[in-house]
């Protein structure tokens, strides 16, 4: 007997990722789990820079194209480089405007996600079909802070940003960023993945500590140097991927190929740049961190301030964490980590499925 999910139609989804960094894909797999465990769909997901790390951690139901979606920053000596980033996205205007003739060409979806690539939202309304679109920042604002006279590429930005049917915003989104997009923005809880897919390996009963980079590399330069300092700290067990290719009693190497976002649960304590997707899996799995800043990041910088005045991490200035790694460990631990852990308390951390459901309902 045929059931009523065989009968229905096979609805076309297409998932545009940013180029810039992890995050993005980390939380669309979040949600593309939900998504395909209530309904068989034919997804395709859209992205470049990152495109072998979406492979390797979303489902092998889904399909893949491998096209720039036109906005990414450049980094410099562990900091975000103005210079080099506004020369870059000075060919958005004219990027997006033929990213959007070429995509006509070929569209053929029923639906649209964007995370965060804007003039997804706006490709989805002239092709005559809903979105969502799913970020804890818009570019409209990080641009704004970046380079405030660019008025042409804040206001081409907020224009397709318009074109949203609803835009999902986890905790610690800036508040202006709520106001401006009021009638379409609606908060959830942290979106993260849910099982774990690593079975990992008993561990040191020693204190852990997980040390990551960014997506975009901006602490590697400095991990590589403190690999030294980490092997003689033999009191403390760190766990780091395994590409930085230490070897020391104390050190556990992360195998590549698996998800790093599995280890959190056995870290006691994050140490990482502060990125997005990173804050999500500390508070999910009420992880102590403590957070590097990037220089002239606004979205790093953002993030920081709002986790360290909500009380869930320490702070280590990029300066810190390059020439004083140790000593400033050693005082997080011995000044603020029982006060971090306390406040890390229980938070919901379905928005995968709230923003699934929303999108099965459209379907």
């Amino acid at each position: 007997m045929v059931g009523f999910g065989q009968l229905m139609e096979t609805k076309k989804l297409k998932v545009y990722v940013s180029d810039e960094g992890f995050g993005h894909i980390s939380r669309q797999r979040a949600i593309l789990d939900e998504l395909l465990k209530q309904r068989r769909l034919d997804v395709v997901l859209q992205t470049k820079q990152n495109l072998t790390y979406a492979k390797r951690i979303l489902s092998d139901k889904i399909r893949y194209i491998r096209r720039f979606n036109n906005i990414i920053t450049v980094k410099k000596n562990g900091g975000l480089d103005k210079e080099a980033t506004l020369r870059r996205i000075s060919r958005y205007p004219y990027l997006s405007k033929r990213f959007i003739q070429r995509e006509k060409k070929s569209f053929d979806y029923d639906f649209v996600i964007s995370d965060l690539v804007p003039e997804a939202l706006y490709l989805s309304k002239i092709m005559g079909v809903g979105n969502i679109g799913v970020c804890h920042f818009t570019w409209d604002w990080f641009f704004r802070k970046l380079y405030p006279d660019y008025k042409v590429l804040h206001k081409l930005l907020e224009y397709y940003l318009s074109h949203a049917d609803t835009l999902f915003f986890p905790p610690f989104t800036p508040t202006e960023i709520l106001d401006r997009y009021h009638d379409r923005a609606v908060e959830v809880p942290l979106i993260v993945k849910r099982i774990s897919t690593t079975k990992l390996k008993k561990t040191s009963s020693q204190f852990k500590v997980l040390i990551l980079d960014s997506g975009t590399g901006v602490l590697t330069g400095a991990i590589h140097k403190n690999i030294p300092i980490l092997e003689r700290m033999r009191n403390l067990c760190f766990m780091l991927p395994q590409r930085f290719q230490a070897e020391a009693g104390n050190i556990i190497l992360i195998p590549r190929g698996v998800e790093v976002s599995d280890y959190f649960a056995q870290a006691d304590l994050v140490v990482a740049r502060a990125g997005f997707n990173t804050i999500s899996e500390c508070v999910a799995n009420q992880v102590p961190m403590i957070l590097v800043e990037e220089t002239d990041n606004p979205e790093i910088t953002l993030n920081l301030q709002r986790v360290f005045e909500a009380g869930l991490c320490g702070w280590m200035t990029l300066e810190e964490y390059q020439k004083n790694f140790e000593g400033s460990l050693k005082s997080f631990l011995k000044n603020d980590y029982e006060t971090v852990k306390k406040n890390l308390t229980k938070v919901r951390a379905d928005g995968a499925e709230i923003v699934a459901r929303e999108i099965l309902k459209r379907l």
